[in-house]
């Protein structure tokens, strides 16, 4: 099973595609597909990366409201 996790992974995955592609072992077609398969993960996880990050700074500054509020 391929650690695909993080973007780290996901970007060493693409090495070793790339890897691959140039010294024979899989067809260039076949390297293309999964380039581009690796990049929808790539993006997808820094979306997934962005959206926690949104969700903690919102219920910081709820926090900070509501904290205000009571004041």
């Amino acid at each position: 099973k391929i650690n695909l996790q993080d973007a780290r992974a996901i970007r060493r995955e693409l090495a070793a595609v790339y890897r691959d592609a140039r010294a024979g072992k899989i067809e260039t077609q076949d390297a293309t597909r999964f380039g581009y398969l690796l990049n929808l993960l790539g993006q997808a996880y820094e979306r997934e990366v962005l959206e926690n990050r949104l969700e903690a700074l919102e219920a910081q500054q709820h926090e900070q409201n509501t904290s205000q509020a009571l004041k």
